[in-house]
């Protein structure tokens, strides 16, 4: 079930990620994050998740920090951004998409990757139209790097 979990989300968050084009800064620009975002706690499922999709891409990395705010996109979704290390990397924060919430998240949940550290480091895909240019991507890495 959990290859075929990250699929439905896929389909169901491209389909969402069509209509926030619009909504993304036309510059280029990275948005600055809004000092009153609060971020949000992750369940041990949900960094269990969080940890299966390095352990399934590439041995010795570990989550160390992580958090989550809700996606601004009132779509449903969740930013969830865990800083983690491994052989040769620092302390990296990455960030990835959920559709469910990550405070009371299983083991099962399926993921996608927001950014490229993200999707570079762990198994969970990045689909088009999902990058860190995203509205949030930013609040949720500064849950994580203070």
């Amino acid at each position: 079930m959990r290859r075929y979990a990250p699929l439905l989300l896929v389909t169901a968050l491209t389909l969402a990620s069509c209509s926030t084009a619009a909504t993304e800064p036309e510059s280029g620009i990275p948005v600055e994050p809004t000092p009153d975002v609060e971020c949000g706690a992750v369940s041990n499922g949900m960094l269990a998740a969080l940890q299966w999709g390095l352990d399934d891409k590439q041995d010795g990395f570990t989550v160390v920090d992580a958090a989550a705010i809700p996606s601004p996109y009132d779509d449903g979704t969740w930013m969830v951004a865990a800083t983690f290390t491994g052989p040769g990397v620092d302390p990296t924060p990455g960030v990835w998409l959920s559709s469910v919430d990550p405070a009371e998240a299983t083991d099962t949940a399926a993921l996608l990757a927001v950014d490229e550290v993200a999707e570079e480091f762990s198994a969970y895909a990045q689909p088009d139209g999902i990058s860190a240019s995203m509205d949030g991507h930013s609040e949720a890495v500064a849950c994580v790097t203070g």
